[in-house]
């Protein structure tokens, strides 16, 4: 039979002596009403009847109260000397509320962050591995998050800023089921509960809201402050009744149960003294992916479907290799934010990070390289959580790259060649690098595997673009992630300067760009450690007075109009003599043109 999960609205104290789904409750007030069940009615144990066994014995092994034997004749319809004689290899019917029941226990698959326990009367930090028993307390701080494991299986997973209590664990005791209730104070929950073919029983509560659910994925969310509730069904079915305030004039129908379909079974409500018998019904009834949140006065809002699963906005998110990892989402309608869980490899039990966040774009640091599973989901306008996107991902981050130096990003280089400098790695010894053409790598110039040194002059360039990228490579061998492809323009060398003479003076003549400005230096010796003439002009040309006799050397060097400086040319030789020149100051010249130097 498909499961059913019901939500009973609970808003006011009840009084002592009131019945509530068939349960009478003794405490004086019932707020959160932590032990009330809304389960399927008709439920019962078929016990198989062995040689000497008499109602009365079966009922003192398995009855909570060995006096209910009267009860369990009746429901069989047996006489005084049929329950004294029963006949082996028939089944004596024993309705499930009515068996004992054990201490079960609990485990704790997973901790993050900051969560903490209070359980026979002392407090501590949760860990991975405690056992939990009934009573049991757990709280999660601003960054923590839980993952319990009931002895039937049921996970229960709790997100940051959540507080549950482990009211009652218990393994009924023919060990076909057990009974698990649960009271959540704050926050929210998500239980995954084992699909069996007997009727086990959690249930999960708040101070507004009862679920009780066997085979069913669902999430709940309780807010103190507002006296809100909500539930999000992702598997089963789900029965949500509302209970009115005081002096709202409302109040739920008294001892009824609403049916689903024929085979999806009944829900039943609960009920309170001095109701009318013929109120109005105040629930609704949730499908698979449909949620419903009450309002103040414990009305649950008409049913509406989750949102759908987010999509990726990148095709390949399954390797990550920055220590940030990123996922941007394509827009979702609907979607005021979003939930994001990261887990240990393929295990969504144990949520390592878990976060909301406003915009389409989910982001976590601070993990170790590895393999993980996002689970993403998205939020709608009145809180409910839609469907999850889960996707595998690896993150392999380490050691980082080095951050690039020269050429700039979009940057220049001029010459024959390129030289190439980037930061020193924290991790790693040793480089590599590629130099390509386009920006995949595939045609590529230049690929160097094994750099000591954090820098690198390349071979021979003709003009173009270029892309290059560097990556990190630990002491071990370890290689890390390529860095950021940077893309340059590789620029042919600046022309040398000409030079010219005439009256006295001498000119030196070059190409250049529009915009461009340059650098003159003219000195005696090839190194340029004292300058004869160190000057900056917009112009390709530059004049000077001839100087005295002797061996000079000429550099220039260009600024583009971007800012970009490129490097000097390649210092060029002139010498300078001394000429016999005429009365107007021209050179005298020998037959074969040449001037007629003075000794």
């Amino acid at each position: 039979m498909p499961s059913i999960f019901a939500l009973q609205m609970l808003l006011r104290p009840r009084l002592r002596g009131q019945h509530f789904l068939g349960t009478a409750v003794r405490s004086a007030t019932l707020v959160p009403l932590a032990l009330a069940a809304a389960v399927a009615s008709g439920a019962d144990y078929a016990y198989p009847v062995v040689p000497g066994d008499t109602v009365v014995s079966i009922s003192q092994r398995l009855l909570q109260d060995p006096r209910d034997y009267l009860k369990v004749q009746r429901h069989n319809r047996l006489t005084d000397a049929q329950a004294r004689t029963l006949k082996p290899g028939s089944a004596l019917k024993i309705p499930e509320t009515m068996l004992r029941r054990e201490p079960a226990e609990a485990r704790v698959v997973s901790v993050n962050g900051a969560v903490n326990v209070t359980q026979a009367g002392q407090a501590a930090p949760l860990r991975s591995g405690d056992v939990l028993r009934s009573k049991a307390h757990v709280t999660t701080g601003a960054d923590g998050s839980a993952t319990i494991r009931l002895a039937d299986d049921t996970l229960i997973r709790m997100p940051p800023q959540s507080e549950l209590r482990l009211d009652a664990l218990n393994r009924v005791v023919t060990g076909r089921n057990f009974e698990q209730l649960m009271t959540l104070l704050r926050g929210r929950a998500e239980a995954d509960v084992k699909k069996v073919e007997s009727p086990g029983r959690l249930t999960m509560t708040t101070q507004v809201a009862v679920l009780g659910i066997r085979g069913t994925v669902f999430r709940a969310a309780y807010d103190p402050a507002a006296r809100t509730a909500l539930g999000e069904v992702l598997e089963g079915r789900v029965a949500l009744d509302g209970v009115a305030q005081e002096g709202t004039g409302t109040a739920p129908a008294t001892g009824r149960a609403r049916q689903g379909r024929a085979d999806r079974g009944a829900a039943v409500r609960g009920s309170a003294a001095g109701n009318a018998a013929d109120a109005p019904p105040r629930g609704v009834m949730l499908d698979a992916g449909m949620g419903a949140v009450t309002d103040k006065s414990g009305m649950p809002s008409a049913p509406r479907a989750l949102l759908a699963a987010p999509t990726l906005a990148l095709q390949a998110a399954d390797l990550q290799e920055r220590a940030v990892v990123r996922f941007p989402l394509q827009a979702l309608a609907g979607a005021k934010g979003f939930r994001a869980q990261i887990t240990s490899g393929n295990a969504l039990d144990v949520v390592l990070r878990e976060q909301l966040f406003a915009t389409p774009e989910v982001k976590f640091g601070d993990l170790e390289d590895g393999s993980y599973t996002l689970a993403l989901r998205a939020i709608d306008d009145v809180g409910l959580e839609g469907k999850a996107l889960v996707q595998g991902f690896r993150l392999k981050a380490r050691p980082e790259p080095p951050l690039t130096q020269t050429p700039a990003p979009n940057g220049k280089a001029r010459g024959h060649a390129a030289q190439f400098v980037w930061g020193e790695s924290a991790d790693g010894n040793s480089y590599r690098l590629q130099l390509a053409k386009d920006g995949a790598f595939r045609d590529l110039v230049q690929d160097e595997k094994s750099l000591k040194a954090a820098a690198l002059m390349s071979g021979a360039l003709p003009p173009g673009t270029y892309f290059w990228r560097v990556g990190s490579i630990k002491p071990d061998g370890d290689v890390g992630p390529w860095g950021d492809a940077q893309r340059f323009t590789m620029l042919p060398p600046a022309a040398p300067p000409q030079a010219s003479e005439a009256n006295g003076q001498m000119q030196f003549a070059w190409s250049g760009e529009p915009g461009q400005r340059f650098a003159v230096q003219i000195a005696r010796e090839r190194e340029f450690t004292s300058f004869v003439h160190n000057a900056e002009t917009t112009q390709t040309q530059f004049v000077i007075k001839q100087p005295p006799a002797g061996v000079y050397f000429i550099r220039i060097r260009a600024t583009d109009a971007d800012g970009f400086v490129g490097p000097f040319t390649p210092p060029q030789r002139f010498e300078v003599i001394n000429r016999l020149t005429s009365g107007d100051a021209a050179n005298v010249t020998s037959g074969d043109g040449a001037p007629v130097r003075l000794q």
